[in-house]
């Protein structure tokens, strides 16, 4: 199934609760048939069988369209039970190549807000072992050397410069280090 939210806490009843009465609280997600997204052809909706080009794989389920909720409407709202809400992996699948390049892009913005934060010409403050001993100044001037930090990088902002994503290029340079397109994560469907 794909996802058309993503997990959320919310009530599992409908409507308000009664005067006294505790709600209950599940994590549910919306999901959305894959047919209904437009990524396989299936006979339960007939339209997909239509629109969808034709190269594109086709499901043969041997049920009615009856017997499942996603299957009479093409979104459903899930909740999770304990078990499922423990074994869910919601991020990036480690081990693929975008957990690599956006985690390596994550921790190169990092550095250079740290190298940013850390430069005596930046933020004023002469080495990071100098300051005051007590703990409310020195709280204060982190948060000065923050805003000093956040005030310089947004001075350098230009809105005019098209600036090319990063996770584009280091795409591109994957692909043609391995001289062939690498392998995405495929759809959860």
């Amino acid at each position: 199934m794909g996802t058309n939210s993503r997990p959320k806490r919310s009530r599992v009843t409908r409507g308000r609760p009664g005067l006294g009465q505790q709600q209950q609280l599940a994590v549910t997600q919306e999901l959305v048939c894959p047919a209904a997204m437009g990524r396989l052809r299936c006979k339960l909706k007939p339209e997909s069988t239509t629109q969808i080009p034709v190269g594109v794989q086709e499901a043969q389920p041997a049920w009615s369209a009856e017997r499942y909720r996603c299957c009479t409407k093409s979104t459903v709202t899930v909740a999770y039970t304990e078990k499922q809400l423990r074994m869910a992996q919601w991020n990036l699948v480690p081990g693929s190549w975008e957990h690599a390049l956006y985690f390596e892009a994550a921790r190169a913005l990092t550095e250079q807000r740290f190298s940013l934060l850390k430069s005596p010409y930046v933020t004023g403050i002469p080495a990071l072992k100098w300051g005051p001993r007590r703990e409310p100044m020195i709280k204060i001037i982190l948060a000065l050397a923050v805003a000093a930090t956040n005030l310089r990088i947004q001075a350098s902002f230009d809105p005019s410069t098209v600036r090319t994503e990063s996770m584009d290029i280091r795409w591109r340079q994957l692909a043609a280090d391995l001289g062939h397109e690498p392998v995405r994560v495929p759809a959860r469907t």
